[in-house]
Formats: structure tokens, C-alpha cells, sequence
């Protein structure tokens, strides 16, 4: 069963989310879906991880709830993969709906068999190694985001964005609006309304 306070915003694209969320939340540009066609909606559990270390990604993926996404600070800085088949698996089985790293994965075809929606940095075939705790369900920074357990993550083709969970209901109406003004958008320009015209606003 899911969350109707995340589900909601399950039918906007994660652009229309950043627009209403008054231009931020979004993570880096480097984050990427490992397969076309994925997206993620849900309330993020936070991981810390250092850099090349694992630990805490291991430990998140067998206590967060069914439902939660699993977002991932690798630590940067290092290439070992913070994501793979066996925690796909896992993660799977135990009802979480997605991941989001500003790390490396690995065994991408593995994860794509299982059609499970990764978000990463990149790939790399060099594993993590466990030596450091880490943190879970913590306060986390990605690029110029701060996440906090609980906060909505959605992620789509564009990218992902990140909104603070005391704002969902502001930000749920307001991608309505943005929505609604796309929509007219699309309809005025396919009329013939000159694009980047006097009335074209973004």
C-alpha cells in the first residue's frame, strides 16, 4: 500500500516539481537514470557513506521501510561502486522503490533485468570496501540539496529533485498551477504562438 501524503506526486514530471518548489531541491546534473524510462516518487532514507565504503549503504538496505528511496551520499571523491546486483535484490524483495547516489553503481545489467530504478553518477566495476560505519537516517548534502529523512524525491529523465517534507502541500498545489500553465503552453505554441514571445514565461 502506498503513501497518499508521496503519491500524489507521482503523475509530475520532476521538472514541474522543481518549477513549483520555486527552483531548488534539484540534485546534480551528473545523477542520471541507469535505464531510460525509469522514475522514482517516494520519501527519501538517508545514507552516509565514506568515500569507497559501503557499510552504511548495507545497513540502510535491509532496515528502511517498503516504499522509501535510498539516497546515498558516496562520499564522492572515489570510484567504488555504493550500489549493485545483490543490494538491487534486496532492495527489491524488501519493497524499497528506488535509489539515488552521487556515487558509482555496478552490475548494470543485473539491475536492468530486474527493471529496478537506479539514479547514479556513473559506473564503475571496482566494489566498496567495509571498514566504516557511515550513518543512516541522517541529514545529508547532494550538490546544493539538503535532505533530510522524509523529505519527497522525485526522479525522471530530467533529473531529481528533492522537496522538504513541510512543504508538500504548498509545493503539491503549486505543480498543479505549473502544470496547468504547461499544458496551456504546449496548446499556445502549437497555435502558432511565437516561442520565447512577450506572453512566454518559464
Amino acid at each position: 500500500m502506498g503513501n497518499p501524503k508521496y503519491d500524489r506526486f507521482s503523475s509530475f514530471n520532476a521538472s514541474t516539481i522543481y518549477e513549483a518548489a520555486g527552483k531548488k531541491g534539484d540534485l546534480p546534473p551528473s545523477i542520471r537514470p541507469l535505464s531510460p524510462g525509469i522514475r522514482v516518487c517516494g520519501p527519501a532514507f538517508t545514507v552516509k557513506c565514506w568515500p569507497g565504503d559501503g557499510s552504511a549503504m548495507a545497513r540502510a538496505v535491509n532496515v528502511a521501510a517498503a516504499g522509501d528511496i535510498l539516497v546515498i551520499d558516496s562520499g564522492v571523491g572515489d570510484a567504488a561502486a555504493m550500489w549493485g546486483g545483490g543490494s538491487t535484490i534486496t532492495a527489491q524483495r524488501r519493497g524499497l522503490v528506488g535509489v539515488v547516489t552521487n556515487g558509482s553503481v555496478r552490475d548494470v545489467v543485473e539491475i536492468r533485468e530486474h527493471n529496478y530504478p537506479v539514479f547514479c553518477a556513473g559506473v564503475t566495476i571496482r566494489g566498496s570496501i567495509r571498514n566504516n560505519a557511515g550513518s543512516i537516517g541522517c541529514v545529508i548534502a547532494i550538490g546544493n540539496a539538503v535532505i533530510t529523512p522524509g523529505d519527497l524525491v522525485v526522479g525522471d529523465e530530467d533529473g531529481v529533485v528533492v522537496v522538504d517534507q513541510n512543504s508538500l502541500d504548498k509545493v503539491y498545489e503549486g505543480a498543479i498551477e505549473r502544470r496547468n500553465y504547461e499544458v496551456d503552453l504546449d496548446r499556445r505554441l502549437r497555435g502558432g504562438e511565437v516561442y520565447g514571445g512577450p506572453r512566454f514565461v518559464t
